[in-house]
């Protein structure tokens, strides 16, 4: 039918948003990712839209638009001729692209600059001015690395260990902001710095001095820096237990560990330093529980160079976890006793506490706009912190599909179903999430696989919408429906009653093993069968159609157990009666 009224002579209205500026695409939950935001609207009907990532030399590196996996069979003139009258429908623009930093290979770009440009196009090819906007991909953290030769120094002024020096190794970009504080043992600031990337000291003298320039109290302080960039990378590092003492005779002492597990660690090992060794009458080492109930003490008169502990009891029971207290003394025949300030070590042998949800429940990412991006909530916790953790989706066949990783636990993750070789996830499938976190002191906890159920993903093509489904079992060598393929042909069943207004055109797929003749036969059986069967289920039979394509269209190639077996599939072709070639 032809259509008269007022030519529409205006190209579609279009907008696009993006969610953040900088990212990094690591997988570690941080900035990983941009939501683009896309508004169309137009008098006529959208013919067509795409997204364009362009790198600083103008090369597009990713592209998003309608999927041109399936290319358009050929046209008889009665079906030519009905494709040109044929009112056609107005193309799905999506309401968020998901942008993960990867080109069209799954594979992360280089740092820098991209430019994103969004067109669209009405039916009566109005094409739109390109909206566009720049994006910025970060993926070098800054880095910090601490060194100190002595943690024990006396700002006494008697030229001996007056000051503490840290030597800083920094790599960073000039505009990263850098903060370093000293605090004390009840978390107080007692002195602060802050410098632009370049301006960082290789060399930081602290004079015992707070911001105002008095003297801070005796006692135990640590140095901190860190710095977070526009995209989230984040460095920090710290030196613990700096003892600070304006005596003139001291003693000071360090462990190995602070941090101990039975599981993981045998000793710890404390190492004392003296002053003075001269007319030492005898030391003492004495470590309490958080009681101040002593668990250990050692003592003598000449001073080891170290002292080495199981963290037993006398009578060689494991002590709990817990804070524990250690104290170092000296006694000289003058009568002086320095001490040493009370530092402290935690024994952790309890492993993390590690769980996960996701939502929606049946993840869709087909890009219709419902279910299309997975919402999964790490729960990791840990009497003394987390040092790393991990998240690895299994696919179906075993192997590892897609990893997410970090230091710091991220409140959620979000996926589009894309795994690390650029591939979607299958439709009707099972994939399985496993959650691990090591802790502070090592300690490893997992949790079991949990399973990931995919939904029947309806993909929109060139050919119009199709789903594709790898997992419908049948009997061996034959058409006979078996196994899960009940629930899955029964949401297919419920998903095609949502296309009621589509005709549904079956499509059985072998792989190359066996003649092709026989291959051709049993898949026209199964597409058959799975036909009868949707019947049963409801399906109009005036909309169903079937055919056996055997080995001719392979989705991979049919060089592995696993590809074999996704070419062995039904297929369903979703188009309108007028639409359907005649030949």
């Amino acid at each position: 039918q032809v259509r008269y009224g007022r030519l529409d002579k205006e190209p579609p209205q279009t907008a696009v948003k993006a969610s953040q500026r900088y990212i990094s695409p690591n997988t570690d939950g941080v900035q990983d990712f941009v939501l683009f935001t896309i508004n169309v609207s137009d008098a006529s009907k959208i013919g067509g839209w795409r997204l364009q990532i362009k790198n600083d030399a103008g090369t597009v590196v990713k592209e998003f638009r309608v999927s041109d996996r399936d290319v358009e069979e050929s046209l008889t003139l009665k079906s030519f001729i009905q494709k040109i009258w044929t009112p056609k429908e107005s193309a799905v623009v999506p309401e968020t692209i998901f942008f993960d930093g990867t080109d069209a290979n799954a594979n992360v770009l280089p740092d820098g600059d991209y430019v994103y440009a969004f067109m669209a196009w009405d039916e009566r090819d109005n094409i739109s001015p390109e909206v566009t906007g720049v994006i910025t991909i970060d993926n070098t953290p800054p880095v910090v690395e601490l060194a100190v030769e002595d943690r024990f120094f006396s700002p006494n002024n008697d030229g001996r260990k007056d000051t503490l020096k840290i030597v800083q190794t920094i790599k960073t970009q000039s505009n990263d902001v850098w903060h370093a504080t000293f605090v004390d043992k009840e978390g107080k600031i007692v002195k602060k710095y802050s410098w632009q990337g370049t301006e960082v000291p290789k060399t930081l003298v602290w004079d015992g001095k707070d911001d105002a320039g008095n003297d801070v109290p005796e006692g135990l302080y640590i140095y901190q820096i860190q710095c977070t960039d526009n995209a989230g990378n984040k460095a920090q590092a710290m030196i613990r237990e700096i003892s600070l003492t304006r005596q003139y005779q001291t003693v000071d002492i360090s462990a190995s560990l602070e941090y101990f597990s039975h599981a993981l660690h045998n000793t710890i090992v404390f190492t004392p330093i003296v002053s003075d060794t001269k007319d030492l009458v005898q030391w003492q080492l004495v470590v309490t529980n958080e009681k101040d109930k002593p668990v250990y003490q050692t003592q003598g008169q000449v001073i080891p160079k170290t002292i080495t502990w199981d963290c037993k009891t006398d009578k060689g029971e494991k002590l709990n976890d817990g804070i524990y207290r250690y104290r170092f003394s000296a006694e000289y025949l003058s009568g002086n006793n320095p001490q040493s300030f009370v530092k402290t070590f935690t024994i952790d042998s309890t492993p993390p506490d590690v769980n996960l949800s996701y939502e929606p429940d049946l993840f869709s990412p087909d890009g219709d706009g419902e279910n299309d991006i997975l919402t999964i909530t790490p729960y990791i916790n840990d009497n003394v912190g987390i040092k790393s953790w991990e998240l690895i989706i299994y696919a179906p066949a075993g192997y590892v599909f897609k990893t997410f990783k970090g230091t710091e636990v991220p409140g959620e993750l979000k996926w589009d179903g894309i795994g690390v070789n650029n591939e979607l996830v299958e439709s009707a499938a099972d994939y399985f999430m496993e959650l691990s976190a090591t802790d502070i002191t090592g300690n490893v906890a997992k949790t079991k696989r949990i399973k990931l159920p995919i939904d029947v993903l309806v993909m929109v093509t060139e050919r119009g919408l199709k789903i594709r489904i790898s997992n419908i079992e049948f009997a061996f060598d034959s058409a006979k429906l078996t196994g899960k393929a009940f629930p899955i042909l029964n949401r297919v069943a419920e998903i095609l009653n949502k296309y009621e207004k589509y005709n549904v055109l079956i499509e059985g797929h072998t792989d190359d093993i066996g003649e092709e003749q026989y291959n051709l036969k049993l898949s026209e059986a199964r597409a058959q069968s799975v036909m009868d069967y949707l019947v049963k289920k409801g399906i109009d039979k005036k909309r169903l159609s079937s055919r056996g394509m055997g080995e001719t269209s392979p989705f991979l190639p049919n060089t592995s157990v696993e590809n074999r077996r996704r070419n062995r599939r039904v297929e369903f072709l979703l188009v309108k009666p007028e639409d359907v070639q005649v030949k």
